[in-house]
């Protein structure tokens, strides 16, 4: 018989950094290169940017790839979402260079960039049905960013291509989770991640 482990709340080590951007303070965990995230949130996209995030600071180069594993999602509502995000810098999207890719709890993939450096994520693309476990990769060509996703981390789909003018040298690389509680107050999403690289 299979046993589910839950994670439970403890400490992210060096070289891996916390940030939160919502009124609820985000809670992880991390085990053996496992990552859990607990976030609140209202919504991670256009006049929302709020989220919970593990980074490693000045890790995604100007070329590059960002691969990650979203293992299971619970809690909240249909729209919480987890995956992976780039930016200049994490802790103020507003530095440029910002995009993220995440698997939703039911509305499946979205590829959210931020188009004129302001920090809030204004190009989106994606749909289709959600599933978990759910590969994700960003790709970084300079300023040019393309998003994947599969099933097994072996067939990748292109989810979206998108330019990002602001962004420049070497940037944070993370994992990211919004509860996207709007309609749903108080409400926490819990996200697992069983697996995650940056690569040149």
């Amino acid at each position: 018989m299979d046993a589910t482990v839950t994670p439970v709340p403890s400490k992210v080590r060096p070289p891996y950094l916390t940030t939160a951007t919502t009124t609820e303070e985000g809670r992880y965990a991390e085990n053996g290169g496992q990552f859990a995230i607990w976030a609140g949130g209202q919504d991670l996209s256009g006049w929302k940017d709020e989220k919970a995030a593990v980074y490693l600071a000045d890790a995604a180069p100007p070329s590059g790839t960002v691969t990650a594993r979203v293992a299971g999602q619970s809690g909240s509502g249909p729209s919480a979402k987890a995956g992976i995000a780039v930016a200049n810098d994490l802790t103020a999207p507003e530095a440029g260079g910002y995009a993220v890719l995440t698997m939703s709890a039911q509305f499946g993939l979205e590829f959210l960039t931020d188009s004129d450096g302001d920090g809030r994520l204004d190009t989106w693309s994606g749909g289709g049905s959600s599933y978990h476990p759910a590969w994700l990769k960003l790709v970084r060509d300079g300023t040019v960013y393309t998003a994947y996703a599969s099933t097994d981390g072996t067939a990748w789909q292109q989810v979206g291509t998108a330019t990002v003018p602001s962004a420049s040298g070497t940037g944070d690389a993370g994992l990211v989770a919004s509860a996207v509680n709007l309609n749903y107050p108080g409400q926490t999403t819990t996200a697992v991640f069983d697996s995650f690289s940056v690569t040149e």
